[in-house]
């Protein structure tokens, strides 16, 4: 439950900050419009676990209540919307996706994107053990 947790905070991070960019004009132009999360994905171990619908909404509730829906809106302008205000900036550079907000960035590596799906995938490492989330959205 702990790093189920920590993932819900990741995830917050990347609503509360956004920045896309990308190398292809398709891409690039796919990404622009609104998503909604469906899906985080945590692996760490040789173990995974899928947190979807109510589960998502519950770990939400554990961090406020009010990303219960989590709604990300990428603007042609390079700007990321989460919950209808500007939080970061994004930039796609071939299948990488780099948010950033405030002199923070975090990096995703898109595993899909099409007109109507949107799956990234980031991860970090602590104390020797390297977790790996994905992110599903689908198009608003």
């Amino acid at each position: 439950m702990k790093k189920a947790i920590k993932i819900m905070a990741m995830v917050l991070f990347v609503a509360s900050l956004a920045t896309v960019s990308s190398c292809k004009k398709s891409n690039e132009k796919q990404i622009v419009g609104k998503w909604n999360l469906e899906s985080v994905i945590i692996a760490s171990g040789g173990e995974s676990y899928e947190i979807t619908g109510e589960e998502l909404a519950i770990l939400a509730e554990e961090f406020g209540g009010e990303m219960i829906n989590v709604t990300l809106e990428f603007k042609s302008d390079g700007m990321v919307y989460a919950q209808g205000e500007a939080t970061a900036k994004y930039s796609v550079d071939g299948n990488v996706l780099t948010l950033s907000a405030d002199d923070e960035s975090i990096q995703f590596k898109i595993l899909e994107l099409t007109s109507s799906k949107l799956s990234i995938e980031g991860s970090e490492t602590e104390e020797g053990m390297t977790m790996t989330y994905t992110l599903n959205f689908k198009k608003a």
